[in-house]
């Protein structure tokens, strides 16, 4: 493989010198650098309590993507973004794949990750995880991204267990006009987005939009393409109700449909032997949310949410149809001058129907399941607002294992205007999904006389996995141009889910029979992970901002596991991005990320170096030029489970137009 590390590395020290040397007119928008350090730390988040909070007043680890982090990057999809978090486990598998988590476990099936967007919980029942491709929005219409890293289970219930992602989109207010995207590059070929805001009336506001990318292929370490090429369309609508009055209404809507290549390596059971697939998903949906929000006074208010949400994938064969409705009511009111109490009640149903097939066969083919719950979240203010303590619990019920309690402790202690001192304590679960409780599927065959193939076979009995996270953290503006945040984590995980051999026995085929050795999963194991999470911001001009980060993860697992193996999961990561305004119209931007080796994987550690240009010659145009990976022509990130193929991540130059009228 040919590295071109030493003109990279000299092209990001030219950049960096003439950022130093430089001292431009600041730029005219209100970017991030036109925010102070003070001015950051009082932006309102809403993951973290269901209420608009003050990031520096928020006892958790919590991170914040801004719009214009995701601009200043040069990245076209929102798994892309997610690097930019300390403490986030980030890991490309193939052009359209990622395996991402918070502090451990990760894989391309990783279940104890939360992510939703705009309240709309995009979690999937079948294996208690996320379909990342299905995830692509117009990032130009994202607010920003509020990442906790840690539990967030008092508030949105199962499966919040190592984090919470809320993508949270502009409103159609903040939309208004014309917006034409168009990217084209090595990878996105191309990269199209359109949309429209306009108003009716004075009180309503509304945005329509369509995108379209072409996603090309990847390679593997030969040089093979590796056939997982990806191609979407997607449209949808908001509007956004505001009549004189304490009432507020958002509709919105999308419906997508997409192609994506995938490698598999699947068992030809009348052979028998072991293909290597090249296979095309079909994948299409929709989604339909619907929110109100009455304000009863300054301290007090309610809303009512319901969404309905429909999808097919087709994947290895199988089949999966899936429509959700989940309905969410909450209400916060001033209960004492120092004490606000936030309670709700919601209900989700989800029916699937996996049409049988001779590879993965659910059992039973179709079932709706019900999630009953209740949560309520005390926030109580002592010392003169210095030491803030926030206590709650959600109680949820579920088909499988039935009730769940989720409570969790928090406290500040702010030491002085400029730097406070966290810690909390939280249980959280992750309760079995369909592909736990309900599936045979052929997964390989393995050598010997006679031949003998390895299944998945379900555990009805199997039990949600529970985890007890303690967390301390410190944050301070240490002077006006220096923050700094830190976070410590020590979790303790029960009943951890994994596969261990059943009893073989004897099956037949037409052709011959073979020894059948079944894959069963269990929750008997036990683990622990705790590490560290640092983020420096330093702004040394008015026209330069260096952000920092440190992730150290430590886990170990007891006995030694399958499937959630420590060596999965890089132990040191290190990133380095840099915003620079040369002048009102011309930005350059850049990031160096280094992640160490995944041991059980084989994937050896990688430096990563992205960098770009920004140039807007009038206010309604701006021109992009990006470069990705640019240290080597392609490196590995993962492996991925249900293929012998390991695609690596290329190189990557994009060049993007934008234009708002």
């Amino acid at each position: 493989m040919k590295s071109s590390r030493p003109l990279s590395l000299i092209v990001w020290a030219l950049l960096t010198s003439a950022a130093i040397l430089a001292e431009p007119a600041r730029a005219a928008s209100r970017d991030l650098l036109d925010l102070s350090l003070e001015e950051l730390m009082n932006e309102p988040i809403t993951s973290v309590s269901k209420r608009a909070t003050r990031l520096g007043d928020a006892a958790a680890a919590v991170s914040v993507i801004s719009a214009e982090d995701i601009r200043r990057s040069g990245f076209t999809s929102i798994p892309e973004a997610l690097r930019m978090v300390p403490g986030l486990n980030v890991a490309r598998v193939s052009s359209n794949e990622w395996a991402i988590s918070a502090r451990g476990f990760n894989n391309e099936y990783a279940s104890k990750l939360l992510v939703l967007v705009d309240g709309r919980a995009v979690y999937t029942p079948t294996y208690a995880g996320v379909y990342w491709e299905n995830q692509d929005l117009v990032l130009e219409d994202v607010a920003r991204i509020e990442i906790i890293r840690g539990p967030g289970a008092t508030l949105w219930g199962a499966n919040a267990v190592n984090g919470v992602i809320n993508i949270i989109t502009k409103s159609a207010a903040e939309t208004q006009g014309w917006l034409s995207s168009n990217a084209y590059g090595t990878e996105e070929q191309p990269s199209s987005s359109l949309r429209y805001g306009g108003t009716s009336g004075e009180h309503l506001h509304y945005r329509v939009y369509a995108r379209y990318f072409d996603r090309d292929r990847f390679e593997d370490s030969n040089g093979q393409p590796t056939e997982d090429a990806w191609r979407s369309m997607r449209g949808g609508f908001r509007l956004d109700w505001q009549p004189p009055g304490d009432d507020e209404l958002t509709v919105q809507g999308d419906l997508y449909s997409s192609d994506v290549g995938q490698n598999w390596t699947s068992p030809a059971i009348s052979a028998p032997v072991n293909l290597d697939l090249t296979l095309m998903r079909d994948n299409h949906g929709g989604n339909l949310l619907s929110r109100w929000t009455h304000r009863y006074s300054d301290t007090s208010s309610s809303s009512l949410q319901i969404y309905y949400d429909h999808l097919q994938e087709i994947y290895a064969g199988c089949i999966e149809k899936r429509d959700t409705v989940d309905l969410d009511w909450q209400h916060r009111f001033e209960l004492t001058a120092r004490q606000d109490v936030t309670w709700g009640l919601g209900y989700r149903r989800s029916s699937d129907d996996f049409p049988l097939t001779s590879a993965i066969v659910f059992t039973p083919q179709a079932r709706t399941m019900s999630l009953y719950s209740v949560f309520v979240q005390d926030e109580m203010s002592f010392a003169q607002d210095r030491l803030q303590l926030t206590m709650g619990s959600k109680f949820e019920h579920n088909d499988f294992t039935g009730f769940e309690v989720q409570p969790n402790l928090r406290a500040l202690w702010k030491l002085d205007a400029d730097q406070a001192v966290w810690a909390s304590v939280a249980r959280s679960v992750r309760t079995p999904s369909r592909v736990d409780h309900d599936v045979r599927a052929a997964m390989l065959w393995t050598s010997g006389n006679p031949p003998a193939l390895l299944t998945i076979q379900s555990n009805p009995d199997i039990r949600s996995e529970v985890a007890l996270t303690y967390e301390l953290g410190y944050r301070s503006q240490l002077n006006p141009t220096l923050s700094a945040d830190v976070a410590t984590f020590y979790s303790t995980y029960d009943h951890v889910r994994d596969v261990v051999a059943g009893n073989p026995y004897f099956e037949t085929s037409p052709q011959t029979a073979y020894l059948t050795i079944p894959m069963i999963p269990v929750t008997e194991a036990s683990a622990e992970t705790y590490g560290a999470e640092l983020s420096l911001q330093w702004t040394p001009t008015e026209s330069w901002r260096l952000n920092t980060g440190y992730t150290l993860l430590r886990m170990q697992t007891h006995p030694v596991l399958t499937l959630a193996t420590p060596g999965r999961n890089a132990r040191h990561q290190i990133q380095l991005r840099s915003y620079y305004n040369v002048s009102r119209d011309f930005e350059l931007n850049g990031a160096v990320y280094y992640v160490d080796h995944l041991e059980s994987l084989a994937v050896p550690s990688y430096v990563r170096l992205d960098l770009g240009v920004v140039w807007r010659p009038v206010r309604e145009l701006e021109l992009g030029l990006s470069g990705q990976n640019l240290l080597d022509a392609r490196h590995l990130e993962f492996a991925t489970l249900r293929s012998a193929t390991r695609t690596e991540i290329p190189r990557a130059v994009l060049g993007r137009i934008t234009w708002s009228f």
